[in-house]
């Protein structure tokens, strides 16, 4: 099995779980896109195939997260700084 036939087997399986964690459909397919990305692009690290799905869906949380985690940020680095009191 090679890198794009697991990514094929096993993407609406990944794509599922990560929509149970995000509600909106761009974020859902960019944290998508992400996984396929190190996903196919670690591949070759992986020692076990049979294990590809729990692999899979672990770097699909650790994505998740991510997001998350830059959305917070984000949201902070937009908010009004309050005002001094004088």
């Amino acid at each position: 099995m090679d890198a794009e036939t697991a990514w094929k087997n096993h993407s609406a399986e990944i794509r599922r779980f990560i929509a149970s964690r995000l509600k909106d459909e761009t974020a859902i397919g960019d944290v998508l896109h992400d996984v396929y990305l190190k996903a196919t692009g670690q591949f070759d690290q992986l020692r076990d195939q049979d294990r590809y799905v729990s692999w899979a869906l672990k770097i699909a949380q650790n994505v998740t997260m991510d997001h998350y985690r830059r959305q917070q940020n984000s949201d902070e680095l937009t908010e009004e700084p309050e005002a001094p009191n004088s």
